[in-house]
């Protein structure tokens, strides 16, 4: 009756490799996800700028440039438009010499704005700009 069957003395081996064609699936699934998702992440984070902690100022005579909140630009206190930024500030730098220019920008302007209006002081060959930044000291940092 079992004369059909033989057996032999070997066993049988388990094939124990790991199929990884659906892991490759699956990571490729999530690199186009994350490659998608990852410009929209992008614009929806809001930065909220540091303060500095460091002890006194460095006091320093130069011309401030102010960009407010609603996006008004002052040059000094005299207030000028973006469009005209550029020919009243090479007005003042011929005036200022080689005087450091410091920028002060609220915090809510956009940063594209920022860098517009750095660019048109460096054009007029400002090399010395400083950002000017809220200093945070021990008293002011519990309330």
């Amino acid at each position: 009756m079992t004369a059909g069957i033989r057996r032999t003395g070997r066993r049988r081996s388990v094939l124990s490799e790991i199929n990884v064609t659906p892991l490759v699936d699956v990571m490729l699934v999530l690199l186009i996800i994350f490659m998608v998702t990852a410009p929209s992440i992008q614009q929806w984070l809001a930065v909220t700028l540091p303060k500095s902690t460091v002890g006194q100022a460095e006091i320093q005579e130069g011309v401030v440039v102010t960009i407010t909140r609603d996006g008004v630009v002052q040059i000094d206190q005299e207030r000028v438009t973006f469009a005209n930024f550029q020919a009243r500030f090479a007005a003042v730098r011929a005036r200022i010499g080689d005087r450091p220019v410091f920028l002060r920008a609220d915090e809510q302007v956009p940063y594209g704005r920022v860098v517009e209006i750095v660019g048109k002081i460096k054009s007029a060959g400002v090399n010395r700009l400083g950002l000017v930044e809220e200093i945070v000291t021990e008293a002011s940092k519990g309330r």
